[in-house]
């Protein structure tokens, strides 16, 4: 005699309790955490040692003012251009 067969039946798994245990985890340790505070990084500024100034002779001077205007001047020393500037 042949054993009868069994209909199987699907298995439906609803997901939805799932997703919500899910998305109120993620809340939770989202909510709960605390940032890493911000560190200050160190910095080390250079320190100058050099006496060597530099030279008056062949330097431009670029100005600006409020309206946006840029000025360039050149002159052979610094101190024509600085009496020039304080005449403009």
């Amino acid at each position: 005699m042949a054993r009868p067969k069994i209909a199987r039946k699907s298995t439906i798994v609803d997901m939805t309790a799932m997703c919500d245990v899910a998305f109120l985890l993620l809340s939770f340790f989202i909510l709960t955490t605390k940032p890493k505070p911000s560190e200050a990084v160190p910095i080390s500024t250079p320190t100058s040692v050099e006496t060597k100034f530099a030279p008056d002779k062949n330097v431009i001077l670029i100005s600006l003012n409020n309206e946006g205007h840029v000025y360039l001047s050149v002159g052979e020393n610094a101190d024509d251009r600085a009496k020039k500037e304080s005449y403009a």
